[in-house]
């Protein structure tokens, strides 16, 4: 599992049988959306990356500024934007300073 809290399941009923089959597969696990209810109150300390760009991602900011692409939804986050998509160019980009912190109250190993 990705995150200790983190509730999987399989996908196996008949309902999915044709689906499944095409892909070569028996089963798929799929993943309950995670909570992040416990983030709302949170106070998140933040810096200032830069602005959005052309040929931008979170995933790249997020290995540029930790080291992985782990945190990139972290970002989101701290934007309220929740994909690449949601940015326009020259929007102001903020980093959370302890992206772990926010990982460990969602119930991140």
């Amino acid at each position: 599992m990705r995150y200790a809290r983190e509730e999987a399941g399989r996908l196996d009923s008949d309902h999915y049988k044709e689906f499944l089959e095409k892909r070569g597969l028996k089963h798929a696990t799929i993943f309950k959306s995670l909570s992040f209810k416990n983030v709302r109150d949170m106070e998140i300390e933040v810096g200032t990356y830069g602005t959005w760009r052309v040929g931008m991602s979170m995933q790249k900011i997020s290995y540029e500024v930790y080291g992985t692409i782990e945190f990139w939804w972290t970002i989101g986050l701290v934007n309220q934007k929740p994909t690449d998509a949601h940015f326009s160019i020259g929007d102001e980009i903020l980093v959370p300073v302890m992206p772990e912190k926010i990982k460990r109250t969602i119930g991140g190993a």
